[in-house]
């Protein structure tokens, strides 16, 4: 395990650099200088200023309020007691996440108590590692630090842990993203129904439903204290869009109807991926893929729950981790970063594992070496200053 994690970190940095050559000898002279933080580019901006100077607030535009603090504190915590650099921790922090996050992953599929093809976990850890959308994982973004933590979260359940622990753990994911709330259902769930009661009253397991939600209440008091707005989070996402807001009746019509999928790949529409891409190939744009990964991984959620490969839970978590940002930021996006948020939903790599275990070996590494080639471009493409969301 930890040779192949290396290997395609290896062949993830290889790829970087080829970007970053790239980007030096035809890049203006200034934008030289800023290369060895171009992997902290993106969001890795926003934590950057948060780890460095803390959060700010503005009503009139966008702000890094935006951005949930178990990252960034815990890369200025790391770079306050080693002495790196910022970015350097940011990216420090992603990585060891991601690391964490594929060997838990891996303890996971053992402790599955449903049948599987003896190769199903090993091309389902291939598939987790080597989705093209995966490289957000390695920069400095937040999406390995809660990967790590839900994985953690639904191991604990299978191993009957105490719900107080089962709790924090859900509290801290929600610390780390605002998806962190797809977790509170389940943690109720095991905190009410659950193999071991700590308490035997309703008031104690209310407790702990407070308790699993500690990160973003904490985050909110916080807001409430500094900026006198305890959902200052929610509130700037309107300043994140890449089109208008639209009316409620409009959105849900366009999330209901798949139309908001649809209009990325039609050029009369506002959300048309070359509004927001400068690749002149479909295959080389991550905003025209965005869709497809986010569709991807709902078509393997479906076939999951019709053949039961996945049990409940791990069907409810999929399925909460794809729906929640589609109908929260899929319109005013354009379907924009669906693919890193769809990159989150770890059951659907079990089910993407039992389906390349059944197909021929051939075929089978076909789609890994496809998936891989894919991931080196997006990493050379970010790493060379390209726009990528």
């Amino acid at each position: 395990l930890l040779a192949c994690y290396v290997g395609v970190a290896c062949l993830i940095a290889f790829s970087c650099r080829a970007g970053a050559r790239l980007a030096m000898d035809h890049g203006p002279a200034h934008d030289r200088a800023a290369l060895p933080q171009i992997w902290a580019a993106g969001d890795g901006i926003w934590y950057g200023r948060i780890a460095a100077d803390g959060y700010c607030y503005d009503v009139d535009r966008a702000s890094s309020i935006a951005f949930f603090p178990a990252y960034p504190l815990l890369s200025r915590c790391l770079s306050n007691a080693t002495g790196l650099s910022v970015g350097t921790a940011l990216l420090v922090v992603s990585n060891g996440c991601h690391l964490i996050a594929t060997a838990l992953f891996a303890v996971y599929l053992q402790r599955r108590a449903l049948p599987v093809p003896e190769a199903a976990p090993v091309y389902a850890l291939a598939a987790f590692t080597l989705l093209p959308t995966t490289f957000f994982f390695r920069m400095a973004y937040s999406e390995s630090l809660f990967l790590a933590i839900g994985i953690g979260f639904m191991l604990l359940m299978r191993r009957n842990a105490s719900p107080l622990v089962v709790a924090l753990t859900a509290g801290a994911a929600t610390a780390a993203r605002p998806i962190g709330v797809a977790l509170l259902p389940l943690a109720a769930h095991y905190v009410f129904f659950g193999p071991r009661r700590p308490l035997p009253y309703c008031f104690g397991r209310s407790v702990l439903l407070a308790v699993s939600a500690w990160g973003i209440l904490a985050f909110a008091v916080y807001q409430w204290i500094q900026f006198g707005e305890p959902f200052a989070f929610v509130a700037t996402q309107r300043h994140f869009h890449l089109r208008p807001p639209m009316s409620l009746p409009d959105r849900l019509l366009q999330l209901a109807s798949l139309d908001t999928v649809w209009s990325v790949y039609r050029s009369s529409s506002a959300a048309y991926w070359g509004r927001f891409s400068s690749e002149a190939f479909p295959v080389l744009s991550l905003q025209c893929a965005n869709p497809v990964y986010w569709l991807g991984a709902a078509v393997l959620l479906f076939v999951g729950i019709w053949t039961r490969w996945l049990n409940w839970q791990e069907a409810f978590l999929a399925t909460a981790l794809l729906l929640i940002p589609y109908v929260t930021r899929g319109c005013e996006m354009c379907m924009a970063s669906q693919g890193r948020f769809a990159a989150v939903a770890f059951p659907v790599y079990i089910v993407a594992g039992e389906i390349l275990a059944r197909v021929p070996p051939v075929v089978a590494v076909l789609v890994l070496a496809v998936l891989a080639a894919l991931l080196c471009i997006y990493s050379a493409q970010f790493a060379a200053g390209g726009v990528l969301i």
